[in-house]
């Protein structure tokens, strides 16, 4: 996430970041798509970093397959479901 990566990133790879500070090197053809992206990026809901976040992706997955796929009871699966991530956010977090 530091600038010079973030910015290598801009310039090299067309990686639009979410940091504002990574764009002072973007060729002039690039900027106006460039602009947008930022623009699309402001609005965002960015995962949290945390270590366990397989684990959630893993049980969205799983949620969907049983409530909306197998038509299961949402609040029985999802409560479920919720504590399995519990658990892993314990187990991977050391306890906190």
């Amino acid at each position: 996430m530091s600038r010079d990566a973030q910015q290598f990133l801009v310039e090299r790879n067309a990686w639009p970041s979410i940091r504002a500070d990574a764009y002072g090197t973007v060729p002039d053809a690039l900027r106006e798509t460039f602009t947008a992206a930022r623009r699309a990026l402001a609005d965002g809901w960015y995962r949290p970093s945390v270590p366990y976040w397989s684990d959630v992706s893993d049980e969205m997955n799983e949620a969907i397959r049983r409530i909306l796929e197998g038509g299961e009871p949402a609040r029985e699966v999802l409560d479920a479901l919720h504590a399995k991530v519990a658990e892993a956010a314990r187990r991977k977090e050391g306890g906190r």
